[in-house]
């Protein structure tokens, strides 16, 4: 008996394969991956729970502020209502201090990946290069972080697929007390 021909899906998850095994492949991780617990058993996006903390701190009202677009929701109206978009920034890096998020177990087992050693997140916290520095390195801060910055337009390196460690770029910045990252459309 013949075995069924491959289809186009066949070959592109064997291409893929391929392009893994010679790392070639650059994951990207976005906000989506990043859940915390909700208290109850379940998982919140870190997102909504950094935008409604933010809510509480900045006295702004937020109850509608669910979606996707929370945090920029929050940041916008803290600003029609005469704040300055300056001080968010702080606010933001205190939060994510004070919440002290678990790495969530997806980017656990995205760190185990040995194939992959240069990921692009368009997150700004420090929960991706975690992971990778406790699944890879036992916890000690090994992973290289470069951030882009609208002050420093660094980019990332050619050489950073060939190096021993890994690399995570922060495509839309990292979290600093400074507007040092986009939290907005506008930025």
């Amino acid at each position: 008996m013949l075995a069924p021909a491959p289809t186009e899906q066949d070959f592109f998850w064997d291409d893929l394969l391929e392009y893994i095994g010679e790392k070639r492949v650059i994951p990207i991780v976005g906000a989506e991956l990043l859940t915390v617990p909700d208290g109850s058993g379940g998982q919140l996006p870190l997102m909504r729970v950094l935008a409604a903390r933010l809510a509480e701190r900045l006295r702004v009202p937020a109850d509608d502020c669910t979606g996707d677009d929370a945090l920029h929701q929050v940041v916008c109206r803290y600003i029609q209502r005469g704040g300055r978009r300056e001080e968010v920034y702080p606010r933001i890096r205190t939060l994510l201090k004070e919440l002290a998020p678990a790495v969530p177990p997806i980017l656990r087992e995205l760190a185990r990946i040995r194939h992959f050693n240069v990921f692009v997140t368009t997150t700004f916290d420090s929960l991706l290069a975690q992971a990778l520095d406790e699944e890879r390195h036992g916890g000690a801060p090994k992973t290289a972080s470069l951030a882009y910055s609208p002050n420093n337009n660094l980019d990332l390196p050619v050489e950073a697929r060939g190096r021993e460690t890994p690399t995570v770029f922060h495509l839309l910045g990292r979290v600093s007390a400074s507007p040092d990252y986009v939290i907005t459309e506008e930025d």
